[in-house]
């Protein structure tokens, strides 16, 4: 005699009667016995009735005639070799996912970096600075240059004084004219790096605080943007001190910016505006020049410091 799990294990087979004679009568006696595998039964059947069934809806005239025509297109074009027309494209990136736009949103920026190193190259005839320039570098160095020599043409005291003074006057002169070298050119380069993130700040301070209705803002602050990634490319490899790593990675943050900016096409492309202004405020780009102009602020007097006592050292 079976049990209930050896008779529900020949349901399928007595559904589509493949079971012998002898066993499907004795399945249909249990069946008329034992109300739970009855139930399980009947919704086999059920289910294996639908399944059966296997609909297939027909499409409707107005499918086959679209069909048929965008069929007739594509072998004209491929017979012809014409291209897919405008509207066949827009069909096309109309069906793209959301997320395929953010990749390639990405990918432009990453080639618009690319071309701005080469776009953007600075010109030397052209190149000019609101503080210091070029040439208050090389007439600093020429100062010093000057002071050198004219410090090692001293003749000694006397001839017996000579070989204990002279060492002890050659480093010093070397010290002091290796000072007066390196120096002058960190503050200018100091000078300069605080000139470009004031100017950029009041940039952006403009940019996030715009109207988006004022396509002539827009204009300048593009023009502005270009200036600044030219002066980069120029104060970027002379910011080679320990402490002036952190402002070379804000400029370097501030080109990325400055970049998106310069490229925006149209005027009224308000979603890259808004774009520009988003990154703005995610990387904390104010704030983080407010607190890079207070720590250069905060060396400039520690320099000062250190250059008055080493003064008064001397005398």
């Amino acid at each position: 005699m079976r049990n209930c799990k050896e008779y529900q294990e020949l349901f399928v087979e007595a559904y589509y009667d493949e079971l012998p004679a002898d066993e499907m009568q004795e399945l249909m006696e249990h069946l008329a016995s034992c109300s739970v595998c009855s139930s399980e039964f009947k919704k086999l059947e059920t289910t294996l009735h639908v399944m059966n069934k296997r609909e297939r809806v027909e499409p409707d005239e107005a499918y086959w005639k679209q069909y048929w025509n965008t069929l007739s297109t594509s072998l004209e074009n491929a017979r012809t070799g014409k291209q897919p027309s405008q509207q066949q494209y827009n069909i096309r990136f109309a069906s793209l996912p959301g997320w395929a736009y953010g990749v390639a949103a990405m990918l432009l920026i990453a080639v618009g970096l690319y071309l701005g190193k080469f776009l953007y190259s600075p010109e030397p005839a052209e190149h000019q600075q609101e503080i210091v320039s070029n040439d208050t570098v090389l007439n600093e160095q020429q100062r010093t240059k000057n002071e050198v020599q004219s410090t090692e043409v001293q003749p000694p005291i006397s001839q017996q004084d000579q070989g204990q003074t002279l060492p002890e006057h050659s480093a010093a002169r070397t010290t002091t004219s290796n000072t007066k070298r390196v120096t002058p050119i960190i503050n200018v380069v100091d000078k300069e790096a605080r000139s470009y993130l004031n100017r950029s700040k009041i940039m952006l301070l403009g940019l996030v605080n715009s109207d988006e209705e004022d396509p002539l803002s827009l204009s300048r602050q593009q023009e502005v943007s270009r200036s600044l990634l030219q002066e980069a490319i120029d104060l970027k490899p002379r910011l080679i001190e320990t402490d002036q790593k952190r402002v070379k990675q804000l400029i370097e943050e501030l080109e990325v910016i400055l970049l998106q900016l310069a490229n925006i096409e149209e005027e009224s492309d308000l979603p890259a505006v808004e774009l520009v202004k988003k990154g703005v405020d995610e990387k904390s780009i104010l704030l983080k020049i407010n607190m890079e102009e207070m720590r250069m602020m905060k060396n400039k007097d520690s320099r000062k410091k250190s250059d008055k006592k080493e003064k008064q050292n001397r005398l």
